[in-house]
């Protein structure tokens, strides 16, 4: 879009039914504005007015009307005018399931035609702006509708928009929104044995408790699961019974599995059958059936005696409901197995019928041995089946072994199956620097570490070249259990790369691939120190003054061997050894086979008077003067002093004028010269006493030094009193004078009370000023407010604001303000001005600052009277619309 000139227009209404207006004024909006309600084309002289309005009887409706300006009566008159539909909003909550949503609203008011279409538009952006994309759907006549195919646990926006037959569109733009509920969560049935299944009770006795099964049931889904018994049926329902657990159960989500037992009861010899039956809140299996078998056989009473049912009892080593570990060697895939003994515990042959896996990774578990089924005999050696786990890159695979048998008690059983990747040997790394000569290297590293053993083989390869691969042709040494190695044999000046690589006793190598190098040295070079003055000479220095930094002596280094020369500092030894530094030169340097000489520079710092000696020593890499001494010698002198003088004299006291309070005040000088035979350093150390804040120093810059013999030097101190009456301090300064480290100045200063300016004003602060009667939107009537000062200083006036509902009716046009009048002055005028806003009182308050302490605020209560400009009104006699009678005369025609 281009650019958007928005203008703002009053109106004033000349006609009672709102059909003709007059133009009051015309403003340009200079802010952003995003949606424009009004608009006037100057080049046209034609507005746009757009919005909602309530009739008398409280109906609302919404228009667009286009005005049109009236030359011959300078007033604008409606020249289109469209009643817009006006959208009164969704009436009642939104209701939603998980994909639909239920939208109730109020019919449209104020439209040209009953026949409305509503556009129903849907986001899921806030405050989207309505588009094809957005429209989901249009209703014609109807306040309601249904919106499906909605995405669960989604908000939506939606907007409404009215349509009347003509196009014209409602103009509100109310968002409502809306939440999508979540999917329900549901329970899951399984159990063990299957539904479906048979559940076989073996032999009972006829007419005596017999055999119990157990049915174990878990819940698989995402809610809770609640079971119930439904009923036994069958021609032999009577023969079995629920034993246990009370009927309905829950199992809660993620809970632990429930048991449920039913027993047998023949009530004939033979097989007995029936259907067992339970419901479940899985929506998949609401009802779930079971057969159940069971033999009766008779029990003999005649016999002398009982012969007891013998049955089979399973036992197993692990135990039934532990869990087996199997691990597996990833880079070499060797599979790995566990073994579950099984024995038969009871009085009869145990048969086991099958097995199965059950889990997430059940397809990475097999059985190797033994074929199923099979049968231990009563009293029979155990059987021992083998389990294994395939290979796989999976961390981690788990699964449940279950394994079925006739034993009556328990007809089943389960076993925990985890299957881990077995890692490599880890090589952990070479653990300390490789050490080299000419033609050997030392390796010492961390020992790897293995899951199977502690017999590890390390094989040492070595190559020239970088990120080689480990060969035959790159094996260097084998070491077992050892964690260095010497390397031997080899080339000078040589740049190796070496790898090694550990091995477990199964042939498992390890993984890691960390190159490391080392360079073989080279037929040794050694350096050669020479120095001027030689090693062992006197370095003797010129007198130095004592308490100062005195004469300096070089000692020149030179390299004359074929290496690089490092030379550092050892020691400086003897009694006066403080008397000496060495001020250049950091040590240690390297001067580079065939590089220029170094200079070390010592200076000495006598202590005292007379001789003062001490030894440097040095060290170099030159294997013939691993260490070089020096003695070094100076000559102690009194030192030269400075001298402090000043006017006024240290200790007296330095008198300023008097000084206005809060001002400025007095200044005074304090003249310094050097009387001794140095260069004298003055410094500041402070200003004491209670009125110490009411006294400066104004130059110069502290510290200062004047070089001996230079001229003296001025310290300008400045009186600042924050009260009348003796001000006083104590001025502290230092010096490099022995004889004068501190000196003091006692400062005495009067301070006197200011001068003031005085504020007068006619009319008089706190009056009225009371304008003449103004047109409403013209400039109107001007008074003045003249100011004098009546104080003795200049007086400074501003202003501070026009307050109240009118302020905005009040201008002040002149002079510009901050004024000022100096002392004596000429009164000034300020001049304001009324611009009515509306018909009757206008008031506000005009508060002006000044600089008289007295009065620093002023107000002035402003009064005008707005009055509407006269329209002029026609008027004749005799009025208008009467017949005028011409006649003549007869005698005079």
């Amino acid at each position: 879009m281009g650019e958007v000139i928005v203008y703002q227009v009053n109106l004033l209404a000349v006609a009672k039914d709102s059909s003709a207006f007059q133009l009051l004024d015309v403003a340009l909006v200079e802010e952003n504005i995003k949606e424009v309600p009004a608009s006037y084309d100057p080049k046209t002289e034609t507005a746009q007015l757009s919005g909602v309005y309530v009739l008398a009887e409280s109906e609302t409706q919404s228009f667009r009307q286009t005005l049109t300006r009236d030359p011959d009566k300078d007033w604008f008159t409606i020249s289109d005018k469209t009643q817009l539909p006006y959208f009164l909003g969704i009436s009642q909550p939104i209701t939603t399931t998980a994909n639909t949503a239920k939208i109730a609203w109020l019919p449209v008011t104020s439209s040209l035609t009953s026949e409305i279409t509503y556009e129903i538009r849907l986001s899921q952006i806030a405050d989207f702006e309505p588009s094809d994309d957005s429209l989901y759907a249009t209703v014609v006549g109807k306040t309601q509708a249904e919106l499906t195919g909605l995405k669960d646990s989604t908000r939506y926006y939606v907007l409404i928009v009215a349509v009347d037959k003509q196009g014209n569109r409602s103009l509100e733009r109310v968002y409502h929104h809306f939440e999508t509920l979540a999917p329900p969560k549901v329970a899951g049935f399984t159990s063990k044995p299957a539904p479906g299944k048979v559940i076989n009770f073996y032999s009972s006795f006829v007419d005596m408790p017999g055999v119990g099964q157990f049915l174990k049931v878990a819940e698989t889904g995402e809610g809770p699961l609640m079971v119930d018994f439904v009923e036994i049926t069958g021609d032999h329902a009577g023969d079995f019974k629920m034993i246990s657990p009370a009927f309905p159960f829950t199992i809660e989500e993620g809970g632990k599995e429930k048991t449920i037992k039913v027993q047998c009861f023949a009530s004939d010899t033979g097989l007995r059958t029936a259907n067992l039956q339970l419901s479940s809140n899985d929506p998949l299996l609401p009802k779930v059936n079971y057969t159940l078998e069971c033999n009766g056989v008779p029990f003999d009473t005649t016999a002398p005696s009982y012969d007891l049912i013998t049955v089979p009892k399973y036992g197993s080593t692990p135990a039934p409901g532990s869990t087996l570990l199997l691990s597996e060697v990833g880079n070499v895939s060797t599979v790995f197995s566990q073994t579950i003994t099984i024995a038969e515990e009871g009085d009869a042959n145990l048969t086991i019928t099958s097995y199965s896996f059950a889990g997430t990774h059940a397809n990475y578990f097999s059985v190797l041995s033994p074929a199923f089924p099979f049968t231990i005999a009563d009293g029979g050696d155990a059987q021992t089946i083998t389990v294994q786990c395939s290979p796989s890159s999976t961390d981690l695979r788990t699964a449940q072994l279950t394994i079925s048998s006739n034993d009556p008690a328990i007809s089943f059983v389960e076993y925990s199956l985890e299957c881990s990747l077995m890692p490599a040997p880890s090589f952990l790394g070479i653990s300390q620097p490789i050490t080299t000569t000419v033609n050997t290297a030392k390796i010492t590293w961390l020992p790897a570490t293995s899951s199977f053993t502690s017999e590890i083989t390390y094989e040492i390869h070595l190559s020239q070249l970088a990120d080689f691969e480990p060969s035959n042709d790159t094996l260097y040494a084998t070491v077992v259990d050892e964690t260095q190695v010497e390397l031997t044999g080899l080339n000078d000046s040589t740049l190796y790369y070496v790898l090694i690589v550990a091995v477990d006793k199964q042939g498992n190598r390890s993984l890691e691939r960390v190159h490391h190098h080392f360079e073989t040295l080279a037929p040794p070079k050694v350096a050669g120190f020479s120095s001027n003055p030689a090693p062992g000479e006197i370095v003797i220095f010129d007198d130095s003054f004592v308490g100062m930094p005195g004469a300096e002596q070089v000692i020149k280094v030179a390299e004359t061997g074929e290496m690089p020369l490092t030379v550092d500092f050892v020691e400086l030894t003897g009694e006066q050894v403080s008397d000496f530094k060495i001020i250049s030169q950091a040590l240690p340097f390297t001067i580079e086979d065939g590089g220029n000489e170094n200079t070390i520079t010592i200076q000495c710092f006598a202590s005292d008077t007379g001789l003062r000696t001490a030894n440097l020593q040095l060290s170099s890499n030159d294997p013939l003067l691993p260490k070089v001494n020096y003695t070094l010698k100076c000559n102690g002198l009194a030192p030269k002093v400075a001298g402090f003088s000043s006017n006024p004299t240290p200790g007296e006291t330095v008198i300023f004028d008097d000084s206005f309070v809060g001002m400025p005040g007095a200044e005074q000088l304090l003249k310094v010269a050097e009387t001794g035979e140095i260069s004298l350093t003055v410094d500041f150390v402070e200003l004491t006493g209670t009125q110490a804040s009411d006294f400066q120093i104004i130059s110069p810059a502290l510290p200062f030094t004047i070089e001996d013999g230079g001229n003296e030097n001025t310290i300008k101190v400045q009186c600042f009193a924050s009260e009348t009456g003796l001000r006083t301090a104590n001025l502290q300064l230092s010096s490099n004078d022995p004889l004068l480290p501190k000196v003091n100045y006692t400062l005495e200063c009067n301070g006197l009370a200011p001068k003031v300016a005085g504020f007068s004003s006619q009319p008089v602060p706190g009056e009225f000023v009371i304008f003449d009667n103004s047109f409403v939107g013209m400039p109107g009537a001007e008074q003045v407010i003249k100011v004098a000062e009546t104080g003795e200083m200049p007086l400074t006036v501003d202003f501070v604001e026009i307050t109240g509902t009118q302020a905005s009716d009040f201008q002040i046009i002149s002079p510009a303000l901050p004024f000022t009048i100096e002392d004596g002055g000429n009164e000034n005028t300020i001049t304001v001005q009324c611009f009515a806003s509306e018909t009757g009182l206008r008031t506000a308050n005009l508060q002006l600052s000044s600089n008289d302490p007295l009065l620093p605020k002023v107000n002035y209560t402003l009064e005008c009277n707005g009055e509407l400009l006269p329209v002029p009104e026609y008027g004749s006699v005799p009025a208008p619309g009467s017949t005028l009678q011409l006649m003549n005369d007869v005698d005079n025609p």
